[in-house]
């Protein structure tokens, strides 16, 4: 509740709505019933006894309301002398034709008209709309009645643009009468896709029997198909939920009758009856432990021929670990039972990329020793040789731990040292 009496100013609220209760009235709108007008001093009497209001029924009365009011009443005062002059004939050559009006009642803020069966009702009675989704169903229901009616409201602006206010019972009869031509149409589309779904599982089949003849044996995985159905239905426009894997491989078992299905811990291996002795026999071998170490020395080396070093005269702070692969510097740390980032690990790892070539050399010259390439050169090798030369300056000590393929050639050892002396006069 707010009262004009606890303003700096008291009494200026009470005298601009006693001013406006009598305007109201001019046009014949009735406020209150309580307000005495014939008394002269109805303000002090409001003042004194701290007459209060709610806001929304202030609001109700405001300036901006008692426009509108005389802007209606003054269009019904101009439509009520043109039907006076039609009626006494004076000026029937002259004005247009007659056109037909609706008779306007006295403005009332609380009757609103419903959106839908357009009758009147207070506003108590009536719901707004008040989201888009409201609108959107609106709209469908609408188009699938054919409502040229209510498709032309419609096209006026969404319903939250035109404050649209409705009966709840209204809504609910669109509605219904909506829900029998949606379910058609709902019917119509199931029908389609069970088409779609077959041609799909079509394309299912016949990639699985193209990996049976181009591939021996063919073994296939259930989560590969799943993924291939869900991508082919995406394709043909289907609706694609998510697919049953056990129906799916249900359906293929019956659809390739030569196929079977092996659970394997959370998959599903399928492969061909006739494929089932190899695919064994094949496991068989693989799982010794001299092809467990072959693999394991294949990807190691293949990642120790990709290294790629350079020195450009000084040792950087993490130079060690970038020149060997991460792979190799595992399986030593495995093998010597250390953590990976241990500095005995770090050095055997460089010792071994220094040591590797892309494929063995034979000559009967050579004196045992690796030929060593510039690009698989580590820090260690290096620093090895650098140190024992400013410790001894003994050549054959360099070139006996070079044969033992632990530090670079004493050749070698002088263009590092050249290169380095470089980078000391540029700095």
């Amino acid at each position: 509740m707010s009262c004009d009496s606890t303003r700096k100013d008291p009494g200026i609220g009470y005298s601009t709505f006693i001013k406006a209760v009598k305007e109201f009235k001019e046009i014949g709108i009735t406020v209150t019933k309580f307000l005495d007008e014939t008394k002269h001093d109805i303000e002090n009497v409001l003042l004194e006894n701290k007459a209060s209001w709610h806001k929304s029924c202030r609001d109700d009365y405001n300036s901006t309301k008692l426009e509108r009011a005389k802007k209606k009443r003054k269009q019904a005062d101009v439509e009520e002398e043109e039907k006076g002059c039609d009626a006494d004939g004076s000026e029937t050559a002259q004005s247009s034709p007659v056109k037909s009006r609706r008779s306007l009642t006295p403005f009332d803020p609380k009757i609103l008209q419903c959106f839908f069966c357009e009758k009147n009702d207070l506003a108590s009675n009536l719901r707004l709309a008040s989201t888009l989704e409201l609108d959107k169903k609106v709209r469908e229901c609408a188009i699938l009645l054919n409502d040229s009616k209510l498709i032309a409201k419609l096209s006026t602006g969404d319903l939250i643009a035109v404050e649209a206010k409705y009966h709840a019972a209204c809504l609910v009869k669109l509605y219904n009468r909506a829900r029998p031509l949606k379910k058609q149409c709902s019917d119509a589309t199931d029908s389609s896709s069970v088409d779609l779904e077959e041609l799909a599982f079509a394309e299912l089949i016949g990639y699985i029997e193209e990996c049976l003849e181009r591939e021996a044996p063919g073994v296939l995985t259930l989560s590969e198909l799943v993924k291939f159905y869900q991508c082919k239905l995406k394709e043909v426009g289907a609706e694609s939920g998510k697919t049953n894997a056990t129906r799916l491989r249900e359906r293929v078992l019956e659809a390739v009758p030569d196929l079977t299905a092996h659970p394997e811990d959370r998959e599903v291996i399928l492969a061909s009856r006739h494929d089932i002795g190899g695919i064994l026999t094949e496991a068989k071998r693989t799982d010794s432990d001299a092809w467990c170490l072959a693999r394991a020395a294949h990807i190691v080396r293949k990642d120790i021929l990709k290294v790629d070093n350079s020195f450009n005269g000084k040792f950087s702070p993490e130079c060690q670990k970038n020149s060997v692969p991460a792979s190799l510097l595992s399986l030593v740390g495995m093998l010597i039972k250390d953590p990976s980032n241990n500095q005995a690990c770090v050095s055997v790892s460089q010792l071994i990329v220094f040591n590797s070539v892309a494929r063995p050399r034979h000559r009967p010259e050579a004196t045992g020793s690796t030929h060593h390439i510039r690009s698989r050169e580590c820090p260690l090798p290096i620093y090895t040789a650098l140190k024992i030369r400013g410790a001894t300056r003994d050549r054959a000590l360099i070139d006996a731990f070079y044969n033992l393929g632990l530090k670079i050639s004493y050749d070698r050892f002088l263009t590092v040292s050249t290169e380095i002396t470089n980078s000391v006069i540029d700095m």
